[in-house]
């Protein structure tokens, strides 16, 4: 790395460290969530803190994500990539990181504090969890700046007497003061808002027009292990295959590789209608989460398709299982 990058990266592990002294996640256990608005956003990033982790959501659609991520308990470990999407700082042993890591910390002259060194995590949707990049570098470094600051101020926060389920402590620069200050906000409604994916008229009375079967089906744009060949100075992409499959007879209707530029949405349900107009209208649809659900609900309000949610789906499970393993040779 060039002189400037040492130096930006310097301060940012300088300053998680400084972090990992002060124990930020004993006091925020108390304080709930922090918001920081940046004196170059408008909006805020959300700051939650967990042991010895600290989870930093970029908008409110993350935060959300990260609320339902911790509510699906029986969800295959892959599929929960889809929700998230934040920065991360975090306490790795010096036992259990790559030797590339060791060198990093070598050139910039960190030492271990407690045998931990901060680690840090970029994860988006559709995305490989990886390393910060060079903006993200700087943002991260200001939102824990504004942490560390914070935790001097203690006293300012506690005469907020905020309910932390009702609010959230704010962060951030008064223009009219020439400081940074806080107050409060609403806590964000915890409920996903789904725009459901509009549906011809059409569309629908054809659908009204065909006879149920017996069957139950499964229907996910499914994650899988697998990486994207990554191209130079491009994160790496996982594989995501959009899948339609009858439970029972454990068959695969539909099956469509998912790019990057590709609107999932609207394919999903696309992909469904074309599969009920060729095959009749299936007893029930299992998908994998209420977001997909809210996909759906133009097509649940005005048919008599049945839709349920179910995190584990066995079919699809099952084909990513044997797709990673098809891969991997």
């Amino acid at each position: 790395m060039n002189q400037t990058e040492r130096i930006k990266n310097k301060r940012l592990y300088t300053l998680a460290q400084t972090l990992q002294l002060k124990k930020p996640w004993d006091f925020f256990e108390d304080i709930g969530i922090f918001a920081i608005t940046l004196a170059n956003r408008k909006t805020p990033y959300y700051c939650v803190f967990l042991q010895e982790t600290i989870i930093v959501c970029p908008n409110q659609a993350a935060l959300k994500g990260l609320f339902y991520l911790s509510e699906q308990n029986e969800m295959p470990q892959i599929q929960r990539l889809r929700y998230q999407q934040h920065f991360a700082c975090y306490y790795e042993l010096a036992s259990d990181i790559f030797e590339q890591q060791h060198e990093i910390f070598n050139e910039l002259n960190i030492e271990p504090i407690n045998n931990k060194f901060p680690m840090f995590e970029s994860a988006m949707p559709g995305l490989l969890p990886d390393e910060l990049v060079k903006q993200e570098i700087q943002t991260m470094s200001d939102i824990l700046k504004q942490i560390d600051e914070s935790l001097n101020q203690l006293e300012s926060i506690k005469q907020l007497k905020h309910d932390i389920n009702l609010h959230m402590v704010h962060r951030f620069f008064d223009f009219d003061l020439g400081e940074w200050t806080f107050n409060t906000l609403e806590m964000i409604d915890e409920s996903l808002n789904v725009e459901p994916i509009k549906i011809s008229e059409d569309v629908i009375s054809q659908v009204n027009l065909l006879a149920s079967n017996e069957e139950t089906w499964e229907i996910d744009v499914a994650y899988t292990p697998v990486m994207v060949e990554a191209k130079k100075n491009h994160r790496q992409g996982v594989i995501r295959v959009l899948l339609i499959a009858n439970q029972k007879q454990q068959q695969i209707y539909k099956q469509q590789l998912i790019t990057l530029k590709d609107d999932s949405n609207q394919l999903l349900v696309d992909t469904l209608i074309t599969t009920i107009l060729e095959k009749g209208l299936p007893q029930q649809v299992l998908v994998r989460d209420e977001i997909v659900l809210g996909l759906l609900q133009q097509l649940i309000d005005q048919t008599k398709l049945k839709v349920n949610v179910s995190q584990q789906l066995d079919v699809i499970d099952l084909y990513v299982i044997e797709f990673s393993k098809q891969h991997s040779n």
